[in-house]
């Protein structure tokens, strides 16, 4: 489970850019790749992953940024050669995502302007790094992308959204690009008629 840090602490930003480029969520590529080919006959560096674990059954989930971050580690894992695992994940959860983009969507360019660059200034502050909103970290159906969501490892992915939540839009947007992607996996759209990000099924803040 990915999930991002919103600390002012530098350490927390360093952290969220590590989980997105270096893939400290989900574990270096060769560390993996080390324990998924136990099956074949490979021997992984953990004990316990390499007598247990299972790698034909992974699943990746995020939140918030967290549900970015998710997003990205699938479709690195579903990439060939040094910049993928080549291997499948099982299923991907994607809960309130945290995108963005330089076009606007919905009603980002109307009444909802400000709350956008209030997010979009956000993103600058966590990644201050970036090239801008249309990195493929933060969009990843932009030019820059160059098509990488249609390669997501997972073989079905959830997109869940709150019918209030401030990036509602961008999580329907989500759903309806990576369907027309090119993604051969199912995909489905679950939005919860309660208000704001994080909010459970009965109400109370997660």
């Amino acid at each position: 489970m990915a999930e991002g840090r919103f600390g002012g602490n530098p350490e927390d930003r360093r952290r969220n850019a590590l989980g997105a480029e270096g893939w400290t969520a989900y574990g270096r590529p060769r560390y993996c790749d080390a324990h998924s080919s136990h099956a074949a006959g490979g021997t992984g560096p953990e004990p316990w992953l390499a007598e247990h674990g299972d790698f034909s059954r992974v699943f990746l989930a995020g939140a918030s940024a967290g549900g970015t971050i998710a997003h990205v580690v699938a479709a690195r894992a579903g990439g060939q050669g040094a910049g993928g695992l080549g291997m499948r994940v099982r299923g991907l959860l994607i809960v309130h995502p945290y995108f963005s983009g330089a076009a606007d969507i919905g009603d980002e360019g109307a009444a909802g302007k400000k709350r956008k660059a209030r997010a979009d200034a956000f993103w600058r502050f966590l990644y201050p790094g970036s090239p801008g909103l249309d990195d493929p970290l933060s969009n990843p159906f932009s030019e820059a992308a160059g098509g990488s969501a249609a390669r997501v490892a997972a073989e079905r992915v959830l997109v869940c959204v709150a019918e209030k939540d401030d990036l509602r839009d961008r999580g329907v947007w989500y759903y309806e690009n990576l369907k027309a992607s090119g993604y051969p996996g199912e995909v489905e759209l679950l939005e919860a008629r309660i208000q704001g990000e994080g909010a459970s099924s009965g109400g109370g803040g997660a």
